[in-house]
């Protein structure tokens, strides 16, 4: 290609929408801390709902990140939902901010970190399969 020409991207080949590694971080975020929130205010706690979407997120952040940023999907579940935590354990009127809470809501919150950080795998080895 000739220095300065620009390539044409084939329709449906481009993708239309990505994001920064940061960007598909506070994605996750985002979404988690909002489900969260109605959890909580539902009184149910982190449950289910925060589940799926921790889960939802980190599908669509893996799918949409820049291929170069993958990587940070895979780290970012647990990290997402220990802040999660830590902010609701802040604004919830009831509790106290301690180690022993926290560390109660991280292991009630395992089985969602872990299924997020095995759909962040599976993306990020599909997304690297596909590339070779």
């Amino acid at each position: 290609m000739a220095r300065g020409a620009r390539s044409v991207a084939m329709p449906g080949t481009a993708r239309p929408f990505t994001l920064t590694g940061l960007g598909a971080v506070a994605f996750i975020f985002m979404v988690t801390l909002v489900v969260a929130t109605l959890e909580s205010l539902l009184g149910i706690g982190l449950r289910t709902l925060t589940l799926i979407a921790l889960a939802g997120s980190t599908l669509l952040a893996g799918l949409w990140v820049r291929r170069s940023d993958i990587a940070t999907i895979v780290v970012a579940p647990p990290l997402v939902y220990a802040l999660v935590a830590a902010l609701e354990i802040v604004l919830a009127p009831t509790l106290k901010f301690t180690p022993t809470v926290l560390a109660s809501l991280l292991v009630r919150g395992f089985p969602a970190m872990s299924i997020a950080t095995a759909i962040g795998l599976l993306v990020f080895g599909y997304r690297t399969a596909r590339h070779r």
